[in-house]
């Protein structure tokens, strides 16, 4: 299903539980959207990371879903 017109996507994630929150780099495609993730330099080792994602219409309605501990983020061996 193709993402209805005029909806803004945000995508954050936590590296700390959601203690703080970085945006992802999101992309609009004909589909729906791409959101990019990229581990910060500060953090180092194996950790979850915390997904944060809120959609809003062209009214301004918005919905808000957080997945905490998404998925495992490897660090370097």
């Amino acid at each position: 299903m193709d993402a209805p017109r005029g909806v803004r996507l945000k995508v954050e994630t936590s590296y700390d539980d959601g203690k703080s929150w970085t945006e992802a780099t999101t992309v609009r495609k004909a589909s729906g959207f791409t959101a990019t993730v990229e581990r910060p330099s500060r953090v180092h080792g194996d950790t979850y990371v915390t997904l944060r994602v809120t959609a809003t219409d062209a009214a301004g309605n918005s919905v808000q879903q957080t997945v905490d501990r998404a998925y495992l983020h490897r660090g370097v061996a």
